[in-house]
Formats: structure tokens, sequence, C-alpha cells
């Protein structure tokens, strides 16, 4: 309909809308806006007060007047103009408790973890959702251990206090008239739709998400054995954070080189605001159920308060209560990582090109250096990292001879932004073949020679990551 019949249908209307209640005499509509303001011309001198009624169409129903505001309008004046309703809402009362904060676990049990995820899902199940936090739970077994009915599926539940991860105990219907099924959870859409089905169900103020499986560094996390094991990439979780229906304010990922700043980075490109993972290698026993104790006292709790202090309950049990020396735990704020991510470029920029000066390429990589202090709001680093590691990691893989490593291969926008915003693909390009490019400074070269390769996944995928901190401390120091 064209905004010229639109408007001659509501004036034709307009002239059936307005009534004295004592001679029902009608009156001449002078405009009817978009906008819905209505003015008509008071042209009958005994009228004392004017009604505006409304009906649903011309052809059917009777005359209503439901708006006290419209009904008994003095006739005091020549000319009138109103606000009469244009915009209608449904609101829906449902028995669906809305509370301060959902907690929601994902847990890719679909491969050689299942046994640790059984054993984490019992420690959740000695705590409680409440009013305040509530506690769900989409569990993906492999089928193999043969605890709790050995299912081979993909389970929700609702977490109550004692729960065990039975089919049973699972929640019987997703929504679409069935409950478990076989599932890829390195799917992103399964992510997703985790998520949403959760917030629909058992709404927050504030959403904290925890993965948990194996993880590869800038590769992805989520391997799938049912599934060819499939893992979720990078970009993956970034496209599932950001279709889902509501934010998740804290992400924790309980699995191995998770603190990267190609995970970060891409991170950042979501309403996540604070990411807590690992530099180095996970621990199969991170207490699912003791790290929420502080929410449950303070449901108040913002999202950092939250995030910081299940940093600080994790070191606390892995430095005193489980003592592990080359354990790291660390919290990113990701709003400080675009400018990371900017800063890292820039030094990319002076350390590829030997027009600019060595001093300023040094002095671009300490903006590098404070830029990963300033973004890691917690840290915390076992023993054996001291001097060779701060918290954050990138890749970094050396040459073997002349070979460049395969990984190389698939490190490309597509799987990880870092690799363009930060320009870093442009840094290994230049490391990799010097002859090909311009000139860069032979720093790159000794400092990546000189720092420790601390992440090693075995002979085929051995000195993938070093620090970036570590690399931007020797690249700033080296003499000239």
């Amino acid at each position: 309909m064209t905004p010229s019949a639109h408007r001659s249908i509501v004036l034709r209307l307009g002239l059936l809308l307005l009534l004295l209640p004592a001679a029902r005499a009608q009156v001449q509509i002078t405009s009817f806006s978009h906008a819905g303001e209505l003015e008509w011309t008071n042209t009958l001198p005994h009228a004392q007060s004017f009604d505006i009624e409304w009906i649903g169409s011309l052809e059917e129903g009777a005359w209503q007047a439901s708006w006290d505001s419209l009904v008994g309008i003095p006739a005091t004046a020549p000319t009138y103009r109103v606000s009469v309703p244009m915009c209608y809402r449904v609101v829906a009362h449902t028995n669906v408790f809305h509370s301060r904060w959902t907690l929601l676990y994902y847990l890719v049990g679909d491969n050689n973890l299942e046994p640790d995820f059984i054993a984490k899902f019992l420690e959740l199940g000695r705590w409680n959702s409440d009013t305040n936090v509530q506690i769900v739970v989409q569990f993906a077994r492999l089928g193999e251990d043969a605890r709790y009915g050995q299912w081979h599926s993909c389970e929700r539940f609702y977490v109550t206090n004692g729960i065990e991860p039975t089919q049973d105990n699972a929640v019987p219907d997703w929504g679409e008239g069935a409950g478990g099924r076989m599932i890829n959870m390195a799917d992103p859409a399964t992510l997703t739709a985790f998520i949403d089905w959760a917030a629909a169900l058992y709404p927050a103020d504030r959403y904290a998400l925890l993965i948990g499986d194996h993880g590869f560094g800038w590769n992805g996390l989520g391997i799938c054995e049912s599934y060819a094991e499939s893992i979720l990439y990078l970009s993956d979780l970034r496209a599932a954070l950001q279709a889902a229906d509501v934010p998740v304010d804290c992400l924790f990922l309980d699995a191995c080189h998770m603190n990267m700043a190609e995970m970060v980075t891409e991170l950042a490109y979501t309403d996540v605001q604070y990411v807590l993972g690992s530099e180095t290698y996970g621990q199969p026993d991170w207490p699912y159920g003791w790290i929420i104790e502080g929410l449950q006292a303070n449901p108040g709790w913002t999202p950092w308060q939250f995030a910081s202090d299940v940093n600080e309950r994790l070191w606390d049990y892995y430095s005193v209560s489980t003592a592990v020396a080359k354990i790291t735990l660390c919290t990113t704020d990701l709003s400080r990582v675009p400018d990371l991510v900017t800063n890292t470029a820039w030094f990319v920029a002076g350390a590829c090109d030997t027009n600019v000066p060595l001093t300023e390429a040094q002095d671009r990589a300490r903006a590098v250096m404070a830029s990963v202090t300033n973004a890691l709001v917690v840290r915390h680093l076992g023993s054996n990292w001291n001097d060779i590691a701060f918290g954050l990691a990138v890749y970094f893989p050396l040459k073997n001879g002349m070979d460049v490593h395969q990984s190389f291969d698939e490190y490309s926008a597509r799987r990880t932004i870092f690799s363009v915003d930060g320009d870093w693909r442009r840094l290994l390009e230049a490391f990799y073949d010097p002859i090909s490019g311009p000139p860069s400074h032979p720093q790159l070269f000794t400092a990546r020679n000189a720092i420790t390769n601390y992440l090693d996944y075995g002979d085929a995928n051995a000195n993938e990551h070093i620090d970036l901190y570590d690399y931007c401390r020797e690249f700033a120091n080296a003499p000239p």
C-alpha cells in the first residue's frame, strides 16, 4: 500500500471515530498523521465533550472506547489535537523464571575425555540451581565409559543437587518434541542452539559459558570423534557467539592452549567481555562446581567480578590444593584487544621493513608488550614459566631446514582474523622466506631463535607457539 493510499484510508476511518455522547453527531476530521496525531475542529456550538472510538474494521465489530485519556474530552476549544494508539504488542505471561545469572556448560566428551567429564559433571552436581543462578549442561558422550547407562549421544541437563548424568535425568524435550540425540558439538550451529535454548527456558540478566574439551590453540577446540574428529575452529566459535540471541558475558575455556592472540582477537568481535584460559596445557580436573561458589553467594556480581573470582579460585586450586608448576591461568578483557591487534600490526610493519629505523621498530615491540600487559587483567603463571612466558601465546613455528611448518598453509583469515588484522602472517612470511620480500630487520630472526619453545604437541606439531610478550621483549632488547 502506498503512503498516499494509506493516508486516505486513515482519514476515511477517522470520519467515523469522533462521536458526541448526547446527540451522537459526527465531527469532521481535520487531519490524521502517520505518527498517530488526530486533529479535528469543533463546529458544534452545544458540544460538551468528545469521545474517540475505534473499530477493528468497517465491515464488522462494535465501536469501542478503551482508553481513558480519549474519552470525555472537554469541548472548550475550537481545535483539538490528541495522540491515538498506533502501535500494538502482545505480551505473553509464562511460568519461566528470570534469574540473575544462567551458567552454560558445553562439555564435548565425544572422545577420550569422556571419563573426565563424567567426573566433572558429578562435581558440578554437588551444587544446585537457585533463584539467582541457574545451571544448565549440554554433554556429548562417546559411549565407551560403562557408567550411567553408557549412552552415546548428546543430552541436556538442568542441574540440581545430587544429579547424575543419566538419560533419565536429562531434559526430555528440547522444544522440538524430542530430547537427546546424536549431534556434532563442533558445529557452530549446535553451540548457538544450546545458548538460545538456555536463554529461552532459563532467562537471566547475565550469561556465562564454559566450554570443555581438547584444545589446539589457534586451530580451535572441541574434537568430536563421532563426526570424523571435527573441530570447532576459532572462526566457528566467533560465528556461534555472534549468532546467539543473547550475549555471553563471560567465557571460560577448559582446554589446552586457549589464551592466544588469535583466540582473543576472534572473541573481540563478539559480545563476550572476559575470557579465561590457559596459554599452556590445561588440566583434567577443573572444579566445575566450586568455581561458581562465589557467584552463588554474590549473584549481583558484574561479569568482571565473576570472571576474576573464577580465575583466582582456579589459581588457588592449582597452586595450593593441587600444585601444578606448568599451568598458566589468565583472564583477558576483550575490550582492550583491539589496541593489542593494532599495535601488533604496527610492530610487524616496522620489523619487516628496514626503512623503519631499528629503534623505532623496537619501540613498537614495547608497545605490543604494554598492550599485552593491559589486556591480561588477571595473570597467574606456574613456576615452570618464570621469565619465559607472560600469559598470551602466538603462532610462530620454526622451519625444519628449508621446509615451512605444514600448519602454516592454514594460517589465514579464514581460520584466524589475527593473521590479517594483526598482520602476523606477513611477519611469518618474512621469517620463512626472507629473500622474496623486502629486507627485514635481522632481529626478527635472532629474537625467534633466542626464545624458548615451550608448547610441544609432539613430533608432528612441535614448536608451534611462543609467548608474544617474550618475543617482543627479545626483539626490543636485541643489539643492533
